[in-house]
């Protein structure tokens, strides 16, 4: 058994390992519905609603959380009229198909399975043609696309540049349940290239037949839920505040996402700012164990019914 498929097959246990040097990983979260209420009058429970020990009977269901990206849209795209929608990162269409109330709806994605992506091409290649030929501007712009912090952090400054100024971008996969989904890893990505991003489209998979195959032999397990590093970003998201476009940064743990917006929302203000002069140059130099430690920081939390109660505020 390689090292790596030994750290997967027991990453999962908040124990150490045996025969092994390497420290064991953090414990994941249990994102209770309850967690996150904004009233510094009402104490909150434990952090993060509670810690959860994942085991076997996780690792095929890595990725549910109780709400929907779609869900959140849908409530982002109930407070516009005549709405204007990009998605970054379309796939089979489970949330571009979703979204409601729309004006004008585009998916940019050059190897979705989805029948209504409208700009079958990669993300940097939209934002190109957008600026020289197409002039289009959004309310809403969702990025799930490559799981990657290099990629999504040009994908927000690009989207920025085209988002109405009562927009949102809402940011998918940015709250990992436990260290093992939010691991980038090589092999996975090898075989990404081969299968996903192949060059006969009849030999293509989505991105749910290469991350949930059962038979896959890489690594020696089902695989787990997968985030990517996305959620590196969102304190130098939250550090630019005031010297940016970036006025507001949010988290719905129990959707996964991350919703920014250009314009000042009081009611998603954060406890505390985060300075840039604390964080390291680089976002790959964060650990899981900042994320863990400082979660309520990083993410700026609510729960998905405060979000509804408040999100008309401005």
């Amino acid at each position: 058994m390689s090292d790596l498929q030994f750290k997967l097959k027991h990453a999962f246990y908040p124990t150490p390992f045996k025969n092994s040097d390497t420290p064991p990983y953090l414990p994941g979260f249990v994102f209770s519905k309850n967690y996150g209420i904004p009233d510094p009058e009402i104490e909150k429970p434990d952090q993060l609603g509670g810690i959860l020990l994942p085991g076997p009977a996780f690792v095929s269901h890595g990725c549910h959380y109780d709400y929907d990206p779609a869900d959140v849209i849908n409530i982002l795209a109930s407070t516009k009229k005549n709405m204007n929608y990009l998605e970054i990162g379309v796939d089979q269409g489970n949330t571009f198909d979703k979204i409601e109330n729309v004006n004008l709806k585009h998916g940019v994605d050059p190897y979705g399975a989805c029948k209504n992506i409208t700009h079958k091409m990669t993300s940097q290649l939209f934002f190109v043609m957008n600026k020289r030929f197409f002039n289009q501007k959004y309310d809403i712009i969702f990025i799930d696309g490559m799981h990657l912090s290099e990629f999504i952090w040009t994908e927000v400054i690009e989207s920025l540049k085209i988002l109405n100024d009562d927009g949102f971008i809402v940011l998918h996969d940015t709250c990992p349940r436990w260290e093992p989904s939010q691991l980038v890893i090589e092999e996975e990505y090898k075989k990404i290239l081969s299968t996903v991003i192949s060059p006969n489209e009849q030999e293509r998979l989505n991105w749910h037949e290469v991350l949930w195959d059962h038979n896959s032999k890489l690594p020696e397990t089902d695989m787990i839920g997968y985030n990517g590093d996305a959620w590196k970003l969102l304190p130098y998201f939250r550090a630019m505040k005031g010297r940016s476009p970036i006025n507001t940064v949010f988290s719905i743990p129990n959707a996964c996402v991350t919703i920014i917006s250009r314009k000042r929302i009081s009611a998603f203000e954060p406890k505390d700012n985060i300075n840039s002069h604390e964080l390291p140059l680089q976002p790959d130099m964060l650990t899981y164990a900042y994320y863990y430690d400082n979660f309520e920081r990083i993410m700026n939390p609510f729960t998905m019914d405060y979000f509804k109660e408040n999100i008309n505020e401005t």
